[in-house]
């Protein structure tokens, strides 16, 4: 009867723990709305009142960003973790616990128990740790190759910067030819003007022949090379010199391709009959200079887009494979979350240990209870380590989507497919059929706050709902639940919001018109204050140029120079704006090529950063291992055991000389993997004292042992005690140097966003130049058409392409300045400058404007635990919702036993997802309409005029190109400036995360303080059994007994000191830990207290704000804390009195490893929740960084379009000469790229606005770390995690 009485006891206090630690470690949750399971309704947005409250748009991108979040997090529900480790440790863990309770163990075996539950709990963080080092291998290797892919982009972009100066050089020597075949011809100037148009005809040659060359280049340097350099020896520290193999073009390719050039430029002369005799040519020189520089132009025009075709299908490849590498780092930090609890859990269950050793003194009750938080942290540890192992998983999956995305092997990753595929869309949108009317009777049919699910549709039919529900300004979602036969199906949720008070205006014509209105207006204010900055000398140049081009009609009437004069004039302002370009591309190539490198560095650095992780892992359970040996060794000679059981408890000492010598060999691996990561990004490696280490010397305190005098389980007490405290200090060493490379790397980390801020600024500013040099070679183009009908209008353009040249003038001086600083900063990447580009981003990407945020993050009210919930009733309640879940004992279908793992799954969901964010973008807006309706008419008019009205075929037409030319680069240059912006948001959360881990690695450095003391006080609190027993020779020698009093009176000594010791390095860590907070400024000028440097508490002294005394003086609470930490060791050392002074000793030493631990606890504790922020920052940037690399792979296409576009223009423009028929024909083909330009503009602005909006969404998601989503009330059958999950739940 008592031993039932006991069971039941030990069960409620069991429970009782598993409950406080469980709500021990509850972050902040969230207000969310009801969630469903598959069989009902599922609601899946959060909040849905405030989410009504936000523009369409913003709820479109919303929703699109929480269905990746959801799926993203939706891995650890689905991870199985009912596996056979899983239920042996936590099983294992709760018989012991139970054992404990029963009459049969006695008290004094209490601490073997609680020994043997921390090793459990050891064993999981060494695994948790393992995938959390796995995770940010598989994340740094992809981020690595991407890097290179980057760096030689960059490389390939140095000559692929003066393919628009050739191609518009050739273009505008064409034009010049055309001007003076149609000058009026003079006697007297007959010659120089021949001469004139043969100089031009060659000069439009030798451009074509260099845009060829470039071209050439181009190709040859963006051959593919992939290489993983961690992948040929993974046990290797060797530093590879990063090097940019180029294939070097030979010299008699690039001569043949010249001669090629030129031939082909020659070809039209085969139609001329006049060409086969030297009188015919003289005769037909003007024309045969107009077809050759003609010919010359379409030539360097097709290189032109070949290499934009070449290059845009290499910068598709490389975004979509950083897409994936940001995705793998995505899942990483998920796999970082979970991992954070690690090091606490193994704390609670370190002090766990301790109370039970102090408590078995005493009573056996209060120490069989306190065992019940090891079994909870053993649980939450196991779990953790499970879930994190399978998001390392899905680090590595995506890790080998990016070599697959780099490969070509991903759909519409080439140019052409890419076209076709949103053709095959744009006809799929405007389709009717019978399904598609049926989804929008379904919508019409909602009510206000009303939602609906389609399901089973296919990827057309799911974006058609998507597109029909924006139409309707409604929000749709997709998300992937459990279909039939277990298998995954895509389904999407449509909800009619309640409130539409903030749908946003429609525009007009007036609208458009003011915009237009006011664009022109910031461009002239621009101007003007171009030219003030220029000085007067080149306002007056400009001034004089402007006057005299608009004068020229009326001081050269007389003499008829104004004819050459006007397209000359425009064609020389078109060269320089084209060399701007050139100019700008040229210094944002270099900023690339800078920033790339210095990415592939920190990747290299994270990579072994990763390697070192790997090292550490077997750490604590090399710490748990060597502990139990040394408890159970020490007790035995304590407890009544027979003489077998004491010789087994003797083979002990080998598996902590094993663990030790592992320990020591980790060590190594630790030390020489962190130095090669502080190597890679320009830190120094500090290196920690050897003398102790150096060959064996680890040996001589088991060895001295032997020699002590007193009895055999005495001398394997102090050598299992010497192997735990060694194998404690040098896990301190080793964590406090994965500390130092931790810092050195996120300050890195600061650096390369800030070079990567400085090179997306002059991205930024040079992605408007296409557009203005478009802009000029059009309006040389025009000029030269027009000058043989009007004059005064041809006037107008050479003042015209003056003033876009003004703007692109000031735009490269942009470009330069950032190219510039980031060359200048960027030299050591452990020295931050303090030129920050921030504030001047935030002035010229539209960034100033931060979106919404919604809905807020809000505590629950509810703290702790109520003891209601202890009740018998709420108990039995509790424990039958959990066993009706918990059905492992049915069986599965063949379709669920053969599924895909839960990372893979997770993986493609968060693909669909992406793949889908497209789906969410509306082309039915009045503005896409109202410009496709005058790039209709148009091009319907082109078509037309030559059989309307002949005459005018050479002026309308070409006109009329123009302009469709200029809808094309307006598009891109649009487009293209988004997803710079989305890229400058992404570069500012990734500083913000790197200082966040700079405070954590400082904080790092202290906790390793914490741990040598808890592992030298956990194994040398053992020793003071030893001299509870007399030692040898005590009846012949009076010294002897004297040194077991000074032994145990040392022992207590030492550890009072060190457990007031350890109230300093815990005030540090809450001091570090505090400065990581939710809101945290991207510029470094505005945090008052910097970051630690890495190894800064290993050389001494340390800086003001983190030294003893200055801990010491911060309160009257940091004053006393040490020595309220010392208090329970010294009182247990005097009460009580009766006991003897040996007992009592070792009272003491457990007391003071107990409060030794629980320091340790609660620094385990902050370094989570700060750890949680940063996993959450880091959550947010990556999905950012994903979002704005889809936004640059689609806009990776305009460069093509706007390069087509121009040729194309360039085509009308001479062929008009030849066949006005068919060169209208060709304003079609005009129109129909600008609408592939445009849905891929929309497309790529879209993405750009999702990758700004997506940190507002991840900042309201708290991630879960190593326990159940409390917002999901439904759970599959089969899983063991709903049985907790009903225990750990709080009541209503």
């Amino acid at each position: 009867m008592q031993r039932g009485r006991n069971l039941a006891k030990s069960l409620i206090a069991g429970i009782a723990a598993l409950l406080f630690v469980g709500r021990a470690f509850t972050p902040p949750t969230l207000v969310k709305g009801e969630r469903t399971d598959g069989k009902e309704n599922t609601k899946v947005i959060s909040d849905l009142a405030a989410w009504s409250e936000t523009t369409p748009d913003s709820r479109r991108l919303r929703s699109g960003i929480e269905s990746i979040l959801r799926d993203q997090e939706a891995l650890r529900d689905e991870t199985p973790v009912a596996t056979g480790g899983t239920l042996f440790s936590v099983f294992s863990a709760a018989t012991l616990a139970f054992l404990g309770q029963t009459s049969w163990v006695a008290a004094a075996a209490l601490p073997v128990i609680a020994s043997a539950i921390f090793s459990y709990t050891s064993v999981a963080e060494s695994s948790g740790t393992k995938s959390l080092g796995l995770g940010r291998c598989s994340f740094s290797q992809a981020l690595a190759q991407s890097a290179e892919q980057e760096r030689k982009l960059a490389v390939a972009e140095a000559p692929k910067a003066l393919l628009p100066f050739g191609a518009g050089c050739t273009a505008i020597f064409a034009a010049a030819c055309v001007t003076v075949k149609l000058f009026e011809e003079d006697p007297t100037n007959a010659g120089f003007l021949a001469a004139l148009g043969r100089f031009f005809c060659g000069c439009a040659v030798l451009g074509a022949v260099a845009t060829n060359d470039q071209a050439l280049l181009v190709n040859s340097k963006l051959a593919p090379q992939l290489r993983n350099p961690f992948e040929d020896d993974d046990d290797t520290d060797e530093i590879r010199e990063m090097e940019d193999r180029e294939i070097e073009v030979k010299l008699q390719d690039r001569v043949l391709l010249a001669v090629l050039g030129v031939v082909v430029s020659l070809l039209p002369l085969a139609l001329f009959e006049k060409a086969y005799t030297i009188e015919g040519l003289t005769e037909a020189a003007d024309e045969i200079a107009v077809v050759v520089s003609a010919s010359a132009a379409a030539v360097a025009a097709l290189s032109f887009l070949v290499a934009e075709k070449n290059f845009a299908d290499a910068e598709r490849r490389v975004a979509a494979q950083s897409r994936q590498s940001a995705l793998s780092e995505l899942f990483f930090a998920q796999a970082q979350a979970d991992s954070a609890i690690l090091g606490a859990n193994t704390a609670m269950s370190a002090s766990s240990l301790g109370i039970a050793s102090v408590a078995a003194e005493f009573s056996k009750t209060l120490a069989s209870v306190s065992v019940w938080p090891a079994v909870a942290s053993t649980f939450w540890s196991t779990v953790s380590a499970v879930t994190s192992r399978s998001e390392a998983d899905a680090a590595y999956l995506e890790r080998e989507a990016a070599k697959r995305a780099m490969a070509g092997v991903e759909a519409n990753v080439d140019t052409i497919d890419a076209a076709v595929s949103e053709f095959k869309d744009l006809q799929r949108d405007f389709t009717q059929d019978d399904v598609t009317d049926d989804i929008r009777s379904q919508l019409k049919a909602l009510d206000l706050g009303e939602r609906r699910e389609f399901r089973g549709l296919s990827r057309d039919q799911r974006r058609k709902v998507h597109l029909l529900a924006g139409e309707l300004g409604m929000l749709s979602q997709s998300f992937t639940s459990a279909g039939s036969a277990g298998k995954k199906a895509r389904n999407v949720v449509v909800t009619n919001p309640p409130s539409q008070a903030l749908l946003q205006p429609r525009s007009t014509v007036e609208s458009d018109i003011q915009k237009f209105t006011d664009d022109l207006g910031e461009e002239a204010n621009a101007i003007q204050k171009t030219l003030q900055e220029s000085g007067w000398q080149v306002a007056s140049v400009a001034g004089v140029f402007v006057l005299g081009s608009l004068a020229s009609p009326l001081l050269l009437s007389n003499v008829g120079g104004a004819e050459l004069l006007l397209p000359l004039a425009t064609g020389t302002v078109g060269l320089a704006t084209a060399w701007q370009e050139t100019a700008g591309k040229s210094a944002v190539a270099v900023a690339k090529r800078q920033t790339a490198f210095l990415l592939t560095k920190e990747a290299r650095a994270e990579t072994f950063l990763g390697r070192g992780h790997l090292a550490y892992a077997a750490f604590p359970t090399d710490v748990a291992i060597a502990t139990l040996a040394t408890i159970a060794t020490g007790l035995s000679s304590v407890l009544n055991l027979t003489q077998l059981w004491k010789s087994l408890v003797m083979l002990m000492v080998i598996p902590a000389y094993t663990a030790c010598s592992v320990a020591m060999q980790r060590r190594r691996k630790v030390e020489r993997f962190v130095a090669a990561s502080m190597r890679c990004v320009d830190a120094a490696p500090i290196p920690p004292p050897k003398r102790f280490w150096k060959q064996r010397w680890w040996m001589i305190p088991a060895a001295l042992a032997v020699s002590f005098p007193c009895d055999l389980y005495g001398r394997a007490t102090i050598a299992c005690a010497a192997f735990a405290a060694e194998i404690a200090i040098a896990m301190a060493e080793s964590s406090m140097q994965l500390a130092n490379a931790t810092g050195s790397v996120a300050r890195a980390g600061c650096v390369v966003a800030t070079a990567d801020a400085w090179s997306q600024l002059a991205q930024f500013s040079t992605r408007a130049l296409p557009y203005r040099t478009a802009l000029a070679v059009v309006s040389t183009l025009i000029a030269t058409a027009l000058v043989e009908y009007s004059l005064p209008v041809c006037a107008l353009f050479p003042a015209l392409g003056a003033a876009v040249f003004a703007r692109s003038f000031d735009v490269n001086r942009q470009s330069q300045k950032a190219s510039q600083q980031l060359a200048e900063d960027v030299r050591d990447m452990q020295v931050l400058r303090k030129v920050e580009p921030w504030p001047l981003l935030r002035q010229v990407s539209d960034f100033s404007v931060e979106p919404s945020r919604l809905p807020l993050l809000q505590t629950t009210g509810r703290k702790g635990t109520g003891i209601g919930v202890l009740s018998p009733r709420n108990l039995f309640q509790r424990a039958k919702r959990g066993l009706g879940r918990l059905t492992l004992w049915e069986d599965t279908s063949p379709a669920e036993a053969y599924k895909p793992a839960a990372s893979d799954q997770a993986v493609k969901s968060v693909q669909s997802d992406l793949n889908e964010i497209r789906s969410l973008t509306r082309y039915t807006r009045r503005g896409w309409f109202r410009t496709f309706s005058i790039v209709g008419v148009l091009s319907l008019a082109c078509v037309l005029q030559p059989w309307l009205v002949f005459s005018a075929s050479e002026v309308v037409l070409p006109v009329a190109g123009a302009l469709l030319t200029i809808f094309v680069a307006a598009s891109e240059s649009d487009a293209r400036r988004a997803a710079a912006a989305s890229k400058v948001r992404a570069a500012d959360l990734k500083s913000v995360t790197s200082t966040m881990e700079e405070f954590l690695a400082s904080g790092m450095q202290f906790r390793s303080f914490l741990l040598a003391f808890a592992g030298v006080t956990a194994a040398s609190c053992v020793v003071s059994l030893v001299p509870i027993k007399p030692w040898y020779l005590t009846s012949r020698t009076e010294w002897v007994e004297v040194a077991q009093n000074c032994w145990s009176f040392g022992l207590v000594a030492f550890h009072c000191a060190a457990a007031a010791a350890s109230a300093l390095p815990f005030q540090a860590v809450r001091m570090w830990t505090s400065k990581v907070q939710s809101e945290m400024p991207s510029s470094r000028s505005d945090i008052k207290l910097p970051p630690l440097r890495p190894g800064v508490v290993s050389e001494r002294p340390l800086p003001k704000g983190s030294r003893w005394r200055d801990l010491w003086s911060k309160s009257r609470w940091s004053l006393m804390l040490p020595l309220l930490a010392a208090l329970p060791g010294v009182l247990l050392g005097f009460f009580p009195s009766s006991r003897p002074f040996e007992h009592r000793a070792v009272a003491s030493t457990a007391g003071s490893s107990f409060v030794v631990a629980g320091m340790l606890f609660l620094a385990e504790r902050a370094l989570f929740r700060a750890e949680l922020l940063i996993a959450s920052r880091r959550i947010a940037f990556a999905l950012t960084d994903t979002l704005a690399n889809e936004a640059e792979q689609q806009s990776a296409l305009l460069p093509v379009a706007t390069a087509a576009t121009i040729a194309i223009s360039g085509a009308v423009t001479f062929g008009v000469e030849l066949n006005p028929f068919a060169a209208s024909a060709l304003a079609l083909v005009q129109a129909v790229t600008w609408i592939l330009a445009s849905r891929k503009a929309l497309q790529a602005r879209y993405g750009s606005n999702a990758a700004i909006q997506a940190a507002t969404v991840t900042e309201n998601r708290m991630v879960r770390p190593g326990r159940p989503l409390k917002d999901e009330t439904s759970r599959r059958s089969g899983k063991w995690r709903s049985f907790v999950s009903s225990f750990s739940r709080p009541m209503p």
